[in-house]
C-alpha cells in the first residue's frame, strides 16, 4: 500500500457564506480537504482572534487523516508555531493516539515533531467578558447534570452540539436552550483508506469537540465553554512503551489544564474552558441525575452505538456494550430494578454474555475497556449498593459479583470515601457556588 513520507496542513479557507471552512491537508502531493458548518448565531467573520482559533482547530482535526499513515515529516503551512506550542501539539497527538498505538503497535516514540519556526510569542487577544455559558451537549447524564445545575442557579446558557443527532433534539427541546450546531463532511478518501486496510483507530475526539467549541464560543461571544467530564476519566486503561494510554485522554484534567494554558497564552485570556463536573466521580454525578434529572430518564443515552458516522442506531440503549453496562450498573445504585428496565428495555444483569465484559469493568480480567467508562471502584461500588437491595440477586451477573467479586472487595465505608472525594478542578472561582 502506497506510503506518503509527509503530512503537510496545507491551508483553511472560509468561504463565502461565513458559514463553511474548509481545512486543506496533503499526504505527500494527495489533497484532503474536511469542511465543517457552523450554524453559529453569527458568520465566521476572519479577525486576529478567529484566525488564532481556527489555526488551532486546523491542526486538530488534522489528527484524523495523520494517523492513516503516520508520515514522520510534519510541515505546517497554515501557520507557525513557537516551541512552546510544537511541544502541546507534539503531546496532543502522542497521548491523544495513545490508544490507537497500542492497538496498531506501532512505536510512537520519536514519531511525532511539530515543527516550531516562530520565535516571537503572539500576545493574547483581549475580549469583552460577557459572562455567557455555553455548554457541549453530549447525549449522557454527565451534561445534563451540568444544565441541571445552571438552571437550578437560575443561569442562562446554550448548548452546542458537533454533528446532528436525533436522539439529541428532545434533550434540547426539554431543556428550553438554544442550540449551536456545527456539522463536519470528512474527506471521502479516508473512508476509502479504511476499507483498503489503511490504520484505522480510536483519536483523540473530545480534544476536535474543544477547539470546535471554542471557536464557536470566540464567534458567539461566551466567555465560558463549561464540560461535563469527570474525575474518573483521567484513570488510564494500560501501559505501552512506557507511556499510560488512557481512552479518554482529551477528557483527562492532563489535557484539560493544557488546553486552558495553552488557550490563555497564545490565543485569549478571556475565554475559558473548563470541565465543572471534575471534582466528581462517575458515581456522585449520578446521584446528581437522578436527584435533580428525572425528566430526562427517557431521553438520555450514552450508547456510542446512537453517535456513529457510519452507522445509526435504532435505539437509544444497545444493551451490549460497555458504556451500557456500566451506565446501567450505576444507575442500579440509585433507581429501582423496574424504572432501570424501562430505561434501558432490558435487565443487563440478567444477561449471561455480558459476565466477562463486567470482569473487565470490575477490573478482575484484561484491562478496563476502551471506552468512557468509569473505575473498578466505582462499579463495585454500586454492584454493593444495588446487592442490598436485594432485586438482582437472582440475577446472573450480580450472582457472579456475589461469589467472585464481593468476598475479596474492601468494606464499603472504604469504597464511599474513594468515590466520594472530590478532586482537584479548574472552575472559576465565580462559578463554584454554582457546582460545589
Amino acid at each position: 500500500m502506497w506510503q506518503p513520507t509527509r503530512f503537510d496542513f496545507s491551508a483553511y479557507t472560509i468561504r463565502e457564506d461565513g458559514r463553511t471552512v474548509d481545512f486543506v491537508y496533503a499526504l505527500d502531493e494527495k489533497k484532503i480537504v474536511e469542511t465543517l458548518t457552523f450554524h453559529t448565531k453569527n458568520p465566521i467573520t476572519p479577525s486576529p482572534l478567529i484566525d488564532r482559533f481556527l489555526f488551532n482547530l486546523h491542526l486538530i482535526l488534522g489528527v484524523s487523516y495523520y494517523k492513516v499513515f503516520c508520515p514522520h515529516d510534519i510541515i505546517v503551512s497554515s501557520g507557525a508555531l513557537t516551541a512552546q506550542q510544537a511541544k502541546f501539539w507534539n503531546s496532543v497527538y502522542t497521548k491523544g493516539l495513545g490508544q490507537f498505538f497500542f492497538e496498531n503497535r506501532i512505536d510512537f516514540r520519536d514519531l511525532i515533531h511539530f515543527p516550531a519556526t516562530e520565535k516571537e510569542v503572539p500576545k493574547p487577544v483581549e475580549v469583552p467578558r460577557t459572562g455567557r455559558a455555553l455548554v457541549p451537549l453530549g447525549g449522557g447524564k454527565d451534561s445534563l447534570v451540568t444544565c441541571a445545575l445552571l438552571k437550578k442557579r437560575g443561569i442562562a446558557f446554550d448548548v452546542f452540539m458537533f454533528g446532528s443527532h436525533a436522539t439529541l433534539a428532545p434533550q434540547i427541546a426539554e431543556l428550553g436552550a438554544s442550540e449551536i450546531n456545527v456539522t463536519r463532511t470528512i474527506d471521502n478518501q479516508l473512508l476509502r483508506w479504511n476499507e483498503e486496510g489503511a490504520l484505522n483507530g480510536h483519536i483523540p475526539i473530545s480534544a476536535i469537540f474543544s477547539w470546535v467549541a471554542l471557536l464557536c464560543a470566540a464567534v458567539d461571544g461566551y466567555q465560558y465553554v463549561l464540560l461535563s467530564n469527570e474525575n474518573s476519566a483521567n484513570v488510564p486503561n494500560v501501559d505501552y512503551l512506557d507511556m499510560s494510554v488512557n481512552h479518554q485522554w482529551s477528557k483527562s484534567f492532563e489535557y484539560e489544564k493544557m488546553l486552558q494554558e495553552y488557550v490563555r497564552n497564545f490565543i485569549t485570556d478571556d475565554i475559558t474552558y473548563c470541565s465543572v463536573l471534575r471534582p466528581f466521580t462517575e458515581v456522585t454525578i449520578t446521584e446528581l441525575f437522578v436527584k435533580h434529572c428525572g425528566e430526562y430518564f427517557s431521553l438520555f443515552t450514552s450508547c456510542n452505538k446512537n453517535f456513529s458516522i457510519t452507522k445509526k442506531a435504532t435505539k437509544r440503549w444497545c444493551g451490549e456494550c460497555p458504556k451500557c453496562a456500566f451506565v446501567f450498573t450505576l444507575m442500579s445504585a440509585f433507581v429501582s430494578k423496574k424504572q432501570l428496565v424501562e430505561i434501558f428495555g432490558k435487565n443487563l444483569f440478567a444477561d449471561e454474555k455480558l459476565l466477562d465484559l463486567y470482569r473487565e469493568l470490575f477490573g478482575v480480567k484484561n484491562f478496563k475497556p476502551f471506552e468512557c467508562v468509569g473505575t473498578p471502584d466505582e462499579v463495585i461500588f454500586a454492584f454493593e449498593k444495588a446487592h442490598t437491595t436485594g432485586e438482582f440477586n437472582d440475577d446472573a451477573v450480580m450472582k457472579m459479583y456475589i461469589a467472585e467479586i464481593a468476598p475479596r472487595a474492601p468494606h464499603m465505608t472504604e469504597f464511599e470515601k474513594r468515590v466520594y472525594t472530590r478532586a482537584q478542578h479548574l472552575i472559576p472561582e465565580e462559578l463554584q457556588y454554582i457546582f460545589l
